[in-house]
C-alpha cells in the first residue's frame, strides 16, 4: 500500500507510529473524541492545535491549549500560523509529529537537523580591513538608538545624526582591531590584557562593552588566524550545537581539541523520556540529533521520565566518550522502570498506591488515583508498593462515613518482576489468602468438618473469624484463629508439640531414617515405659512391629501388630503388617484376606501411605496374577466367571486371575441376574460391588 502525502507522523507517544492525512480541510488534534485528530493522553488539551491549509502548503496554529505547541522546540505565539516545512516536528504534549511532503530517508533527518538554525557570533574580520565593519545600509544605522533631539526632525539634524553615529562606530571598530591586534603573538589571554584596551574619549557615549571570557577570546584567536588563510570567507562552517561549548568547562590544554560532528542516536526503556544533553534540552526519545564533541571528553546524557500517574519524574544518567573514528554515538537508557497494569476492580472502591523506591528508601509516595483505565500501564520506578482499595460506608447510628480498607496488598518491582497485573472483583473482599506452614510440616490443616490439606497449605478463607485445628502423628493437636477484616496476605507458622512418649517416638522415626536400627527399638521400649495416649502407644506398637518385620523377625513382629490394630487409627497399617507376617509364613491367602479387607474399607480420608502400603502388600502376594473381589447386596449370591460357577458364594475373592477379559454373572433366588465383565491388567485388584434388584411380582 503506497503512503499518502502530506501527512504528519506520530513519532512518540501512546499513538506512536499512526499517521495523519492532510487534505483540504483543517485538521484539529486534541483528547476531544468529536471530530478531528484524537490524542489520549492528558498532556494533551482537549483541542490543542489545528493543522489548516495555507499557501499552497500546511501551517499549524495553536488553540488555546494549556500546555502549549511547539515547532522544532519554538513555542508558537497564541494565534499565529506558523508554515510548515518538510521534516518540520511539531511537539504537543507527550507526543511529537513530522510533517511529511514525501518519502524521507535516513539521510534526509540528518541533513534536517544538520540545517537546523545555530546561533553563533559573527567572525571576526582582518585588521588591515577595518573599513569592512562600517554598515554599509543606512537603514541600520537609524535603527540604532540614538538621543532624542529638541529641534525639529529637519534633513540637517539627521544628516549631523548619521555623522555622529558613524563617528561612533569607527571609533568602536579601531578599538576592536587593536584588541585583536594584541592577540597575534599570545597563546593564553588573562583577563588582565583588557586593561590595555584604550580609554573611551571624553564626550562620546559607547554602546556598553560586552566583557568577553578567556574561552571566547581564544575562540575569536583560533577564527581570527583561519580568517587569515582563507580571506574570501565571510563565515563559520554552521555548528550543531553553539549551546553546547558555553555549558563547557574551559580546560587550555583541550582548547586544540578539534570538535568534530556525530550524531547522538538515544532510545529509552520502557518508555518515552526528556532527552538532556549536560542542562540542554534535545528532545524527546526516541532521538536523533546531530551535536559537536571532542574525542575522549566524558558527556552526561540525561533521561527525565515523567510519571504522570504518581506525579513525579525519574531521572536516570548515562555518560559516553565519543570515538574519534565514530560516526554515530547509540544510547539506551533503561529507566529501571517496571508497570502496574489493572484488569478489573470491584465498583465503588478508591485505588491508593505507596511506593518507596529503589533509588531512595525514604521517600514514600503516596497516591490516590481517580480515573484508572483497564489494561492501561502505570509506570512505576523500581520499588515496593502498597496497594490498598479503600470503600467508604455508613457508621452505624450515624450519618458519618469512613474509609473502610477493603484489600491490601504488598508488591516488588524490579529486573525479574517488572510487570504485576491486578484483576480483583466483588467476590475476592469476601476471602483473602492464607499460608500455614508447621513445625515440623506434613500436619494435616482441618477447618469444620473438612480437611483442607497438609502443611505448607496455601489456600483462601472466607472474611471474619476463622477457626483451624493442625494434627500429625506424635504430636498434640494444635489450634489457630484468625480474624481478618480485609483481604490481605496472612501467613504465620505454628509449632507443633508433643508428650515425652511423643519425642521418643519422633527421635525413634529419625533412627530409621538413618538406619540405626537398635537404636530406633531402644527409644520406642524407653516410650513404652512413659504410658501417653492410646494412640501413641499404638504408633509405638506399629512402629516396633515394623523393624522386627524388616529383620525378618516375624515372631516378635506378629504380637507388636495385633496390639497396635486395636486403635482405629492404626488399624489398616497393623493389618498390613500381619498381612507381611503371613506372607512370610507362606499363607498367602490369608494374608489376601487380610489386604482386601483394608482396601475394600478405603475412604477419601486414608493416609496415601496406607494406600501405597496396601498395593505394595498385595503386588508382593500376587506380583503377576490379578484379584477380582466381589460383593453382592443382598450377600450369598452365585458367581459365574466365563459361565463357569465358582465354589463360593458372595462375597467372594477370586484370585491368581491372567491377564484378560473376564464375564462375571450373578445369580441368587428371587432377584434379577446380574451380568458384568471386567478387563484386567497384570497385578491388578478390582474391587466389583453389585445392588440386586428383586423380581417383579
Amino acid at each position: 500500500m503506497t503512503d499518502v502525502f502530506p501527512k504528519l507522523k506520530i513519532l512518540t507517544g501512546p499513538e506512536e507510529g499512526q499517521d495523519i492525512p492532510l487534505g483540504a480541510q483543517p485538521v484539529p488534534i486534541g483528547r476531544s473524541e468529536t471530530g478531528g485528530v484524537s490524542l489520549s493522553d492528558t498532556s494533551v488539551s482537549r483541542h490543542h492545535c489545528v493543522v489548516l491549509p495555507k499557501e499552497g502548503g500546511f501551517a499549524v496554529k495553536d488553540d488555546r491549549s494549556r500546555n502549549g505547541t511547539y515547532l522544532e522546540d519554538e513555542r508558537l505565539p497564541e494565534g499565529a500560523e506558523v508554515k510548515l516545512s518538510h521534516l518540520d516536528v511539531i511537539r504537543i504534549g507527550l507526543y511529537e509529529m513530522r510533517y511529511l511532503e514525501r518519502e524521507a530517508g535516513e539521510a534526509d533527518l540528518r541533513e534536517k537537523d544538520l540545517r537546523k538554525p545555530k546561533i553563533s557570533p559573527p567572525p571576526p574580520l582582518p585588521v588591515d580591513e577595518p573599513e569592512d565593519i562600517l554598515p554599509t545600509d543606512l537603514q541600520e544605522l537609524e535603527a540604532l538608538p540614538v538621543r532624542e533631539l529638541d529641534e525639529p526632525d529637519t534633513k540637517a539634524n539627521r544628516t549631523l545624526l548619521t555623522a555622529f553615529v558613524i563617528g561612533v562606530i569607527v571609533i568602536v571598530g579601531l578599538v576592536v582591531s587593536f584588541f585583536i591586534y594584541q592577540q597575534k603573538n599570545r597563546t593564553h589571554l588573562s583577563l588582565d590584557d583588557l586593561a590595555d584596551i584604550p580609554e573611551t574619549p571624553a564626550g562620546l557615549s559607547l554602546p556598553p562593552f560586552e566583557q568577553k571570557s578567556p574561552e571566547t577570546l581564544v575562540k575569536e584567536k583560533q577564527i581570527l588566524e583561519q580568517s587569515k588563510t582563507k580571506t574570501t570567507e565571510r563565515s563559520l562552517p554552521v555548528e550543531a550545537d553553539p549551546g553546547l561549548l558555553k555549558s563547557m568547562t574551559f580546560d587550555p590544554q583541550k582548547a586544540s581539541v578539534p570538535e568534530y560532528s556525530v550524531i547522538l542516536d538515544v532510545k529509552t526503556e520502557p518508555m518515552a523520556a526528556v532527552i538532556y544533553l549536560g542542562d540542554k534540552r534535545l528532545g524527546v526519545s526516541p532521538l536523533k540529533q546531530a551535536i559537536m564533541v571532542q574525542a575522549g571528553q566524558e558527556y552526561e546524557v540525561y533521561a527525565d521520565f515523567e510519571l504522570r500517574d504518581i506525579n513525579d519524574i525519574y531521572r536516570k544518567k548515562v555518560t559516553f566518550r565519543p570515538r574519534p573514528d565514530g560516526d554515530v554515538v547509540e544510547l539506551v537508557i533503561d529507566g529501571d522502570i517496571g508497570t502496574l497494569k489493572i484488569q478489573k476492580l470491584p465498583k465503588r472502591v478508591e485505588f491508593y498506591l505507596e511506593g518507596y523506591y529503589v533509588y531512595d528508601t525514604t521517600k514514600s509516595q503516596p497516591v490516590k488515583m481517580h480515573d484508572i483505565s483497564y489494561g492501561r500501564p502505570i509506570y512505576l520506578p523500581y520499588g515496593k508498593y502498597l496497594v490498598e482499595l479503600r470503600e467508604r460506608s455508613r457508621v452505624s447510628g450515624s450519618e458519618n462515613e469512613i474509609s473502610q480498607v477493603r484489600f491490601q496488598r504488598e508488591y516488588v518491582i524490579d529486573k525479574e518482576n517488572h510487570l504485576i497485573e491486578m484483576a480483583v472483583n466483588d467476590k475476592d473482599l469476601q476471602f483473602f489468602p492464607v499460608v500455614i506452614h508447621s513445625t515440623p510440616n506434613h500436619a494435616q490443616v482441618h477447618y469444620g468438618g473438612d480437611i483442607l490439606g497438609k502443611t505448607p497449605y496455601t489456600g483462601t478463607l472466607p472474611i471474619g473469624a476463622n477457626k483451624l485445628r493442625l494434627t500429625k502423628e506424635g504430636y498434640f493437636d494444635a489450634l489457630l484463629d484468625i480474624d481478618m477484616r480485609m483481604n490481605s496476605a496472612y501467613e504465620t507458622t505454628v509449632e507443633l508439640k508433643t508428650s515425652k512418649i511423643g519425642e521418643l517416638i519422633n527421635s525413634a522415626k529419625e533412627f530409621v531414617r538413618d538406619e540405626r536400627m537398635p537404636d530406633a527399638i531402644q527409644a520406642l521400649t524407653e516410650a513404652l515405659k512413659f504410658g501417653g495416649s492410646s494412640s501413641e502407644k499404638a504408633e509405638a506398637y506399629y512402629l516396633l512391629g515394623d523393624l522386627f518385620l524388616k529383620q525378618d523377625d516375624t515372631t516378635q513382629a506378629r504380637p507388636y501388630f495385633e496390639k497396635a490394630r486395636v486403635e482405629p487409627l492404626f488399624a489398616a497399617k497393623a493389618a498390613l503388617g500381619l498381612a507381611q507376617v503371613l506372607v512370610a509364613e507362606k499363607n498367602n491367602t490369608s494374608a489376601m484376606h487380610a489386604v482386601v479387607e483394608v482396601m475394600l474399607n478405603f475412604t477419601a480420608q486414608t493416609p496415601d501411605e496406607v494406600k501405597t502400603l496396601a498395593n505394595a502388600v498385595f503386588k508382593k502376594i500376587s506380583p503377576l496374577k490379578s484379584v477380582i473381589f466381589v460383593m453382592t447386596e443382598p450377600p450369598g449370591a452365585s458367581v459365574y466367571v466365563n459361565d463357569k460357577k465358582v465354589d463360593q458364594a458372595s462375597p467372594v475373592i477370586l484370585s491368581e486371575l491372567g491377564l484378560g477379559n473376564y464375564r462375571l454373572e450373578f445369580q441368587k433366588p428371587g432377584y434379577q441376574p446380574y451380568k458384568t465383565s471386567k478387563n484386567l491388567k497384570i497385578g491388578e485388584f478390582a474391587p466389583i460391588f453389585v445392588k440386586l434388584v428383586p423380581d417383579q411380582l
